[in-house]
């Protein structure tokens, strides 16, 4: 619960700031959620925002109006 919790935070946190370059997460049930989200490099949009990736290639980012946090790889 704890983990919905926190992803449902970050996600509110991105669409109220929607332009800045980094964003993170402190806690998470996996591991491989932590660490820092950085705004893609080619300044890409999917659905009309960007897509925000850490170092162990988790994304967040939105599709058809929802948004998704996982591995685009």
């Amino acid at each position: 619960m704890l983990f919905y919790i926190a992803v449902l935070l970050c996600l509110c946190i991105l669409v109220v700031h929607g332009d800045s370059a980094t964003y993170y997460i402190c806690s998470a049930g996996d591991s491989n959620l932590l660490g820092a989200y950085t705004k893609s490099t080619d300044d890409t949009k999917v659905d009309g925002s960007y897509v925000f990736s850490n170092a162990n290639e988790m994304s967040i980012f939105r599709n058809k109006g929802f948004w998704y946090i996982g591995d685009l790889g």
